[in-house]
């Protein structure tokens, strides 16, 4: 067969320029188109394999699918024919770098960079599969950044050859049973054992990949051998992301445990399912809390104050929280916080209450039962005008507790008593209200309670 070279003039309309570059079915040049005079791509079959009537059939298929989904995010076919021997494909002219020469040149993108891959390239398999078609070769290679002016890039799938189609879209199928296509470290498990047995979230396993690979900047499955690769594939565990870089939360894990899972049942069910789960991961949406450590941590309301409630030692339960020995309890929620408040409050009125008639019981059962001899006061003052320490007896207690969480709540109770003997007087002073003062010399027989 003839072979086309630079200058060659194809179906009498594109004259073809310089290489651009070579894949496993071809290579593509850039072209004129003579009458419009623009320039346009051109993919010419390789010569060893114009031959072969599965490769040919499977060239056909890939200008067929690209024509048939139109999507800006699918490169755009034009024409299609046979020049002499050869096959060709005439597509849009692209300006910019296809995603594994970016990699390889920049290294990994950010978080943001990435889920504007994703979100474009679940785009055009959201159309594809809508149509019936699995691509079956999502790689790096076969997705093109494409440059249009100052605008942003425009990501466009590649090579549609080896896509499976689910109904009457593509004429034919190029793939016979048994045949292992698509490229292996981006294969699904269930592409590696039936490989024709595949359906649409095949590719979102393939896209998860890719993601992966952007992500934490390596494959997920790293066998040098091509069997050791499949075995990996169908069995081997999945390192977290975050065990690779510490930076990505374990959000970023959760994803991708879900995007990589084998169970094809479990795993994302469609494109658009996969890039809205990728949005709310990479833009902090999503209801798990985000790691501290990464940069794309999402701060969260701040927290609400800590109501602390003061008690007395002792140990009680509400349905607001604990009051410990510690005297510290911290409100569960804002609903609780009243409920918190009345709890301590009742605890500490009740206490206050029986320390203080226990002091006022001990007053009254320690005071003198017979009056001071006259001889242990000659030589001494006069008692009116101090107190004898001996003569008289008094105790006081008092207990408080507050609650404070938005407001505060008191309860005190103080009780007193004073006996004086030997024609003692009380130091001058108004008495505390409440306090009992006993008759001279006698015990008194009120009931305590009459003063509360």
């Amino acid at each position: 067969m003839s072979a086309l070279t630079e200058g060659s003039i194809i179906a009498g309309r594109y004259r073809l320029g310089r290489p651009l570059a070579k894949g496993g079915m071809g290579s593509v040049f850039f072209a004129e188109h003579l009458q419009l005079r623009t320039g346009v791509a051109i993919k010419l079959m390789a010569p060893a394999l114009a031959a072969s009537a599965d490769a040919r059939a499977r060239f056909e298929r890939e200008a067929q699918a690209s024509a048939v989904i139109k999507s800006p995010n699918v490169v755009q076919v034009y024409d299609y024919g046979v020049e002499g021997d050869c096959p060709y494909i005439v597509m849009e002219l692209l300006d910019g770098e296809d995603l594994e020469h970016r990699l390889v040149r920049v290294g990994r993108p950010s978080l943001a960079a990435t889920l504007d891959i994703v979100e474009q390239v679940c785009k055009a398999l959201r159309r594809a599969h809508e149509l019936g078609l699995v691509h079956r070769d999502l790689k790096p290679a076969n997705l093109f950044l494409s440059r249009h002016g100052d605008e942003e890039e425009l990501v466009k799938i590649l090579d549609f050859g080896i896509a499976k189609a689910n109904g009457p879209v593509l004429a034919g199928n190029a793939t016979r049973t048994g045949t292992l296509i698509g490229s292996p470290q981006y294969m699904s498990p269930e592409q590696v054992r039936r490989g024709k047995e595949v359906d649409p979230r095949s590719d979102l396993w393939s896209l998860g990949v890719i993601a992966y690979r952007c992500v934490t900047g390596r494959l997920p499955f790293t066998g040098e051998e091509i069997g050791d690769l499949l075995v990996e594939i169908c069995t081997d565990p999945i390192p977290a992301p975050s065990s690779i870089d510490g930076a990505l939360g374990p959000e970023v894990d959760r994803f991708f445990e879900r995007a990589l899972t084998r169970d094809v049942g479990k795993r994302f069910q469609s494109a658009g399912e996969f890039a809205e789960a990728f949005a709310a991961v990479v833009r902090g949406d999503v209801p798990a809390p985000m790691s501290t450590s990464s940069p794309n941590h999402a701060p969260g309301p701040p927290p609400e104050p800590i109501a602390a409630v003061v008690s007395p030692p002792a140990s009680a339960s509400g349905a607001g929280g604990t009051l410990s020995p510690s005297g510290l309890s911290v409100a569960q929620s804002p609903a609780s916080k009243p409920r918190t408040i009345a709890v301590a409050v009742g605890i500490a009125l009740a206490a206050s209450l029986a320390v203080g008639l226990g002091a006022l019981a001990w007053s009254r059962s320690s005071a003198p039962s017979a009056p001071v001899s006259s001889s242990e006061s000659e030589g001494k003052r006069p008692a009116s005008s101090e107190p004898s320490p001996a003569g008289t007896t008094s105790g006081t207690a008092s207990a408080s507790g507050t609650a404070s969480a938005s407001g505060t709540a008191s309860a005190s109770a103080t009780a007193s008593a004073s006996a004086t003997a030997g024609g003692e007087t009380a130091p001058p002073g108004r008495p505390l209200k409440g306090a009992v003062q006993p008759k001279k010399g006698t015990k008194t027989g009120h009931d305590p309670l009459d003063h509360q």
